[in-house]
């Protein structure tokens, strides 16, 4: 009996995450992303900055989430990143979402002032550290030297590619 009681509740529970993440990729924004490095050859210790740039190219305006009310919590709201050592071919990420070590929940009232409405042509910049956006494999949680080839998803629009080195 217990058992069917637990199956029965993880069937609930995962067809309910199924459901809320189909809700939001058919309800994103239609943005076109752009990410920009300061640099393409970093040390091993420094930080990597990433600009990021969300432009309204629609005929409509995007009303969107990306901030988020905490910035303790990692990056912005639905943001994955993809980072492959471009000599091994391997991720060089633990997570490709930092928000994946929360666990926090945002209620309505929290979020009302955190959307943005771009008119067409409009466009949002922000700025935030990929040790932010991502957990890298490490346990220092920074890169080894290599070559890296970087790409971040917000909702369902995919930036350009980048390429760094870290010596």
């Amino acid at each position: 009996m217990t058992r069917i009681t637990i199956l029965i509740l993880l069937t609930f529970f995962g067809v309910t995450k199924v459901t809320a993440q189909k809700n939001v990729l058919e309800n994103c924004p239609k943005v076109d992303l752009k990410i920009k490095l300061s640099k393409d050859t970093f040390n091993i210790k420094d930080g990597i900055q990433i600009e990021m740039l969300l432009t309204n190219n629609s005929k409509t305006n995007q009303k969107f989430l990306f901030d988020k009310p905490k910035s303790s919590t990692g990056g912005p709201a639905w943001t994955w990143v993809s980072l492959t050592n471009v000599e091994t071919k391997k991720s060089a990420l633990k997570y490709a979402n930092k928000k994946i070590l929360e666990s926090q929940i945002y209620t309505e009232e929290q979020l009302k002032d955190k959307y943005y409405i771009l008119k067409p042509g409009q466009s949002l910049k922000r700025k935030y550290s990929l040790y932010d956006l991502a957990v890298t494999t490490l346990e220092s949680y920074q890169l080894e030297k290599g070559t890296y080839e970087l790409q971040i998803t917000y909702c369902n629009s995919s930036s350009n590619n980048l390429i760094f080195t870290i010596r």
